[in-house]
């Protein structure tokens, strides 16, 4: 797999982001890496690293970003590589939030966006951007709303928080053969399956922790356990 980072979108890339309904919330994935020492495109003097100068664009991004209705939801270093390699790793992941593809574009052309988008040009030396969506229950059942769509052909890779059986990943799975995408695999936070009780048979499952979680018959419930309420968390269940 090629990993190219770049400043700006390319023409085609620009154009496939922008196709299709605009009527609900994206959030983009950054994966930022800096150069050495900043380089503003105006030729100005500077003793700032890249990490200096994209941090003035980063905390001036947030107005800008509030002023469109979205939000900054995460900013953090990457300290190593869990899985997989690449040939350099990133130095920062950032996650944004739009109410729409529209009002992204509405801030990348505001004027005053344009004169903190400097700093960012200044610092940065490439980056990936990744447009995620999400599935949500309606009646009990995942579907795709608020405009989000999965394209035929597209690489998919579903994304939990916990996986223990696996049955809503794959719930979401059916999502993705039905638009015709192409399934890559699971990946989870934390994954507390066993091999008895996983549906999941065909993938691998890629996760941050693997933990062991004993499962007890009703009539063997250890004494602590009996003293707490018995719930059902998930959606599954919901109805709206």
């Amino acid at each position: 797999m090629k990993v190219e980072n770049r400043v700006r979108p390319n023409k085609e890339q620009i154009e496939g982001f922008f196709k299709g309904e605009d009527n609900s919330a994206i959030h983009m994935i950054n994966l930022l890496k800096f150069k050495d020492k900043a380089v503003y495109e105006d030729g100005r003097e500077t003793s700032l690293t890249g990490k200096e100068a994209y941090m003035i664009y980063s905390n001036e991004v947030k107005k800008h970003l509030k002023k469109v209705g979205g939000k900054a939801i995460f900013f953090g270093e990457v300290t190593r590589l869990m899985l997989g390699d690449v040939e350099e790793l990133w130095d920062t992941v950032g996650i944004a939030m739009y109410p729409n593809k529209s009002a992204m574009m509405t801030m990348m052309t505001d004027p005053d966006y344009i004169e903190s988008e400097k700093h960012r040009s200044a610092g940065l030396k490439g980056q990936l951007n990744i447009e995620t969506i999400f599935s949500e229950r309606v009646g009990g059942k995942f579907k795709l709303r608020r405009g989000f769509s999965i394209k035929k052909g597209a690489k998919v890779l579903i994304m939990e928080d916990v996986i223990t059986t696996g049955k809503s990943s794959l719930e979401c799975a059916k999502l993705v053969k039905k638009a015709k995408g192409k399934l890559l695999g699971f990946a989870c936070i934390i994954d507390r399956s066993d091999k008895k009780n996983l549906l999941i048979k065909k993938n691998k499952i890629i996760s941050q922790v693997k933990i062991s979680v004993p499962v007890y018959k009703k009539n063997k419930l250890p004494t602590f356990l009996q003293k707490i309420p018995i719930s059902t968390p998930g959606s599954r269940f919901l109805k709206s």
